[in-house]
């Protein structure tokens, strides 16, 4: 038992809770440990204090008044309880009950106007515009009743048509795109590699190479120096570069960068955008039919205020032309040239021998690696010596200095032992 459990069982021991194999394992880690020792004196002289404090008289009548507010307090809980119940019952159920009821008055008025609506007469008079509300509804607030107006009006709703038109001529497309096999997939390819090699620079000139071969540019490079040591004049380096490869050459020039190197990992994604490129292709057709149509407008408008509500609705479907326009350019790069993410790392060379059991080798190897040790001890000498050589010489001074006093001292003595 450990010191936590022990002081946690002090309480239990003083209760005479604890077995007899638990008393003797406390009192043998009381006796050892001095921090748990301090501990159940310290519980001792406490309940000793509480059992010396004198003990109080309740003053006459406690036990009555105590009664009383205790019977006091449940009474107002069980108010408080009752008005909820009443809260609870008026939000529960009124607040329904009136929402129906308001319900079936709106209900019961929209049905009794809807008769009204639908009488012979009103049928009869509402027969006669309904066959000119349409073109009233396109036509502009600022109608005069002019000849130029009345074009500019009927040119309007030509435009609504056409666009219209055009909308269903896009659904169409859509609908037929989904039905019928594209030869021309719109897929963005992406891959990663992670590789290990040996000859840093010679890799990263082969990768260059690679791409100039395969019509292909890089996009991003980036190489450090994770690794160095200044004795032997080692460096590894490490770097990310991002290509971008045509795509009918990506699979090849994948295979050929693993093949340099030791390959850690490897991850591949393609993104199909053919549903969204050809939704854009038809949402730029319809645009430009809407362009067209509004040039032609432009040329029949008399009005300055009709040419500046024209020239705005231009102006905002030229601006959505030249946004899908983007899109469609960037998808039509992401799909020509896929993108292969490398990440290269330099590791040391290892030098791996066959075992050889016999004697003479192994004494010959024994010497090699004795003299190797040697030699990097008489290096690694060297760099302190030289790292500190102003300590060492300053040290070997003040060692002679000592030396020369000792004899000096030594030949005083031994002058004076002789005189006597």
């Amino acid at each position: 038992m450990n010191c936590q459990q022990i002081q946690e069982n002090i309480s239990l021991y003083m209760d005479d809770i604890l077995n007899e194999e638990e008393k003797q394992l406390l009192n043998h880690h009381i006796i050892e440990c001095e921090n748990c020792t301090n501990e159940f004196a310290y519980m001792i002289d406490l309940i000793n204090d509480l059992q010396n404090i004198p003990q109080k008289e309740l003053p006459f009548g406690y036990h009555e008044e105590l009664i009383k507010k205790v019977e006091l307090i449940t009474t107002e809980n069980q108010k408080k309880n009752k008005k909820e119940k009443k809260r609870l019952f008026f939000t529960e159920w009124l607040k329904p009950m009136v929402a129906v009821f308001l319900l079936v008055i709106l209900v019961g008025t929209a049905t009794i106007f809807s008769l009204e609506v639908l009488t012979p007469k009103n049928l009869a008079s509402d027969s006669a515009p309904r066959e000119n509300s349409s073109k009233a509804d396109m036509a502009p607030s600022a109608y005069d009743g002019n000849t130029g107006q009345v074009v500019y009006d009927s040119k309007i709703a030509e435009t609504q048509d056409i666009t219209a038109e055009s909308e269903e001529t896009s659904k169409s497309q859509e609908s037929f795109v989904d039905s019928v096999v594209l030869q021309d997939q719109k897929i963005i390819k992406k891959a990663t590699l992670s590789l290990e090699v040996e000859e840093f620079d010679n890799t990263v000139q082969e990768i260059r190479t690679l791409v100039e071969q395969s019509g292909g540019y890089m996009e991003h490079a980036e190489s450090y120096i994770y690794s160095s040591n200044r004795e032997r004049e080692e460096y590894l380096k490490e770097g990310n570069f991002v290509l971008k490869i045509p795509k009918d050459k990506y699979g090849s020039a994948q295979e050929r960068i693993i093949q340099m190197g030791h390959l850690n990992h490897q991850n591949e994604n393609s993104l199909n955008v053919t549903e969204q490129y050809i939704d854009t292709e038809s949402r730029i057709r319809m645009l430009n039919l809407q362009e067209e149509r509004l040039l032609k407008i432009m040329e029949q408008a008399t009005k300055v205020e009709d040419l500046i509500l024209l020239e705005q609705r231009l102006n905002e479907v030229r601006s959505e032309i030249e946004v899908f326009q983007s899109k469609i350019k960037n998808w039509d790069k992401l799909v020509s040239f896929s993108t292969i993410e490398i990440h290269l790392r330099q590791v040391k060379k290892v030098m791996i021998e066959p075992v050889q059991s016999e004697f003479g080798v192994k004494l010959k190897e024994g010497v090699i690696d004795s003299i190797n040790n040697t030699q990097r001890g008489l290096e690694r000498l060297s760099l302190h010596i030289a790292r500190n050589f102003m300590q060492i010489v300053f040290r070997v001074i003040l060692l002679l200095i000592g030396i020369w006093l000792a004899k000096f001292l030594y030949k005083k003595v031994k002058l004076k032992k002789r005189r006597i």
